[in-house]
């Protein structure tokens, strides 16, 4: 009990002061993890799990394929983000080439897709993605 008595009163507003901003922050903090829908990551996350597909269909994420390969002088930066998707058809009928499905933590992704008889494959390359305005980064 002697310790808090010799407590300033500046310590303890600072304190307070402080404890009040990591309040407000909380939220922004937690929002800042959320997942890239065009990440390789975000995809990766769900190998062997199956999606919905606006429409009604069902897919399973069979393969994530990172086609990343060591950067190359004179070429598009080759870090970025480069992977292909195949997704098998668990039930349903794909409408379209152009899907979107429902991803359980990246929310709607719009995806183009090549299709088979019972499979959807999708292949997303983020290189120069950076020099996009920011409506069309998706």
């Amino acid at each position: 009990m002697g310790n808090v008595q010799n407590l300033s009163r500046r310590s303890l507003i600072a304190g307070g002061l402080g404890a009040a901003a990591l309040l407000v922050t909380a939220p922004q903090i937690s929002t800042a993890t959320a997942l890239e829908p065009y990440s390789l990551q975000a995809w990766s996350n769900l190998l062997g799990k199956e999606v919905m597909v606006d429409g009604g269909a069902t897919l399973r994420v069979e393969q994530v394929v990172d086609l990343r390969k060591p950067a190359v002088k004179g070429e598009v930066d080759s870090s970025a983000d480069r992977f292909r998707l195949h997704f098998a058809v668990v039930a349903g009928v794909l409408d379209a080439e152009l899907i979107t499905v429902q991803h359980p933590q990246a929310g709607p992704v719009v995806l183009f897709t090549t299709q088979g008889t019972a499979t959807a494959v999708a292949s997303i390359d983020r290189r120069g993605a950076e020099w996009l305005s920011p409506e069309l980064k998706g």
